[in-house]
């Protein structure tokens, strides 16, 4: 028997390493193609009809898309029971369908602020230490949020006041 020689072309090696690069590289190009496709019909989809001004004398459109208005300063505020004084910081988001709303609580963010500020320095430290006292202060606050937006506006607005941050020490 013969006895083979086994040689290696090196040329053919790099050639293999480069058409698997230029094949992986392929790969990788068709799949972000493809997600920036996805991405761009999934967020362009524009089934809702475009925002109209509303009339004079009507009431404003307001459709179902939830929005929210963000307080920049969280509230910060001391509340004293019989034994101690607590710090309490709340950060606050708003809740408002439609953009007429949306403007609406930013252009009175003040108005709102002020309203929450005397609705949670009126708060009973205790009860705010349970989940229940939490949630009965969001209810009282979105009722005088409300109120806030009634007499500014005519339409009360806010839908749910959010506390994206609540911190008592």
């Amino acid at each position: 028997m013969a006895q083979q020689s086994l040689q290696v072309d090196v040329n053919d090696v790099g050639n293999r390493n480069n058409k698997k690069r230029i094949i992986i590289a392929v790969v990788a190009l068709v799949v972000l193609l493809s997600a920036a496709v996805g991405g761009w019909l999934w967020f362009a989809d524009s089934s809702e009809p475009p925002l109209t001004a509303p009339s004079a004398g009507s009431q404003p459109v307001q459709p179902s898309e939830s929005m929210y208005v963000s307080l920049p300063q969280p509230f910060l505020f001391n509340l004293q029971n019989s034994s101690r004084s607590y710090l309490v910081q709340i950060k606050v988001q708003l809740q408002v369908r439609g953009a007429v709303a949306h403007e609406q609580a930013r252009k009175h963010s003040p108005l709102l602020r002020d309203a929450l500020l005397k609705t949670f320095s009126s708060a009973d430290p205790e009860a705010l230490r349970t989940a229940e006292g939490k949630d009965e202060l969001r209810a009282r606050s979105l009722l005088d949020v409300q109120a806030a937006m009634q007499t500014v506006s005519g339409h009360p607005q806010i839908e749910r006041v959010l506390f994206t941050g609540f911190i008592m020490q």
